[in-house]
């Protein structure tokens, strides 16, 4: 069965949801929360990986941050590692 939803629904699904699960703090834009955005327009997206070369990052991302640091800007990874180990 084929079963569409809502762009807002599906980054809810990968987003808050889990961290609610798992009962981290992640997953919601809020005042002092972890800054872990991304900023694109879903059009542009499109996934560039393959069996043969999983390590080909996508495209369409303006902006992904991490920790509230900026690592990728105009799908140009910029070498920084802004996330963080997360322990339960």
């Amino acid at each position: 069965k084929n079963k569409n939803f809502s762009i807002q629904d599906a980054v809810q699904k990968m987003t808050s949801r889990p961290a609610a699960v798992l009962h981290i703090d992640r997953g919601l834009i809020k005042e002092g929360a972890a800054a872990d955005l991304n900023i694109f327009n879903l059009q542009d997206v499109k996934a560039l990986s393959t069996y043969e070369e999983p390590e080909q990052l996508s495209k369409g991302f303006k902006y992904v941050m991490c920790g509230g640091k900026i690592v990728v800007e105009d799908d140009h990874f910029l070498g920084r590692n802004g996330g963080q180990l997360l322990r339960k």
